[in-house]
């Protein structure tokens, strides 16, 4: 029987007797109420994710797809909360993601493993939709993630879009203070900033890559709000 890490606890010491957790087995919870959802712990204390060799570093909205915004990111108390849309072929609305309590539609096409710090969906038993690995500093998101038909693959090369007549994305570069917008329509990829600050910092080894993008990052919000004070 699949538990969530509460109720699994709560069996392994005894606190669910086998009555109980037969009579949650033969009529689940996610199944009556039509979906899942947890909550995500995030020990990070600076808004950053690695989309396989692209990091991106800032607070608030940094993935947007056809305007509309899939991942965001907030310093919340004392860890990082994470906001994240994920769509089907489709265009249905599979998984929502909200300051890292998440909740999953329909749970039965999809098989979904959870746990505190990593999130899986798979549409089939070998296919990875998305993975959201919140263990490493910073979390790392792979997958895909699809909007008006078209997808955006996150690997470890870094951001692509399918589709076009000649694939393109970006690799091996971090994303300071920037909103990444992928334009499926037009099978395009803008950046637009989130104040003047902003910076696209190029670097060889990507652990050196990420402490310079973080600290650009503290730059950019002491200048912004030294800005502000004014």
């Amino acid at each position: 029987m699949v538990l969530c890490p509460l109720h699994h606890d709560q069996a392994t010491k005894g606190a669910m007797p086998e009555a109980e957790q037969r009579r949650f087995k033969a009529n689940p919870c996610n199944i009556q109420r039509g979906l899942a959802q947890g909550l995500l712990k995030v020990s990070q204390d600076y808004c950053a994710a690695n989309f396989g060799s692209v990091t991106i570093v800032g607070e608030g909205p940094f993935v947007r797809i056809d305007g509309e915004n899939i991942q965001s990111f907030h310093i919340g108390p004392g860890n990082l909360e994470i906001s994240l849309r994920l769509f089907s072929k489709t265009d249905e609305l599979l998984l929502e993601i909200d300051r890292n309590e998440w909740i999953s539609g329909d749970p039965l096409p999809w098989d979904i493993e959870a746990d505190w710090q990593k999130l899986t969906l798979r549409e089939s038993s070998r296919q990875i939709s998305v993975s959201l690995n919140a263990k490493p500093v910073p979390v790392e998101l792979k997958g895909e993630l699809w909007r008006g038909g078209k997808r955006a693959s996150l690997d470890a090369r870094g951001i692509h879009i399918d589709g076009a007549t000649y694939p393109f994305g970006i690799e091996e570069l971090a994303l300071v203070g920037i909103v990444l917008n992928i334009d499926t329509g037009k099978l395009s990829f803008g950046a637009s900033p989130q104040n003047p600050y902003a910076v696209i910092v190029s670097w060889p080894d990507r652990r050196e890559r990420l402490w310079k993008a973080r600290d650009k990052w503290r730059e950019i919000k002491a200048k912004v709000l030294s800005a502000d004070a004014r």
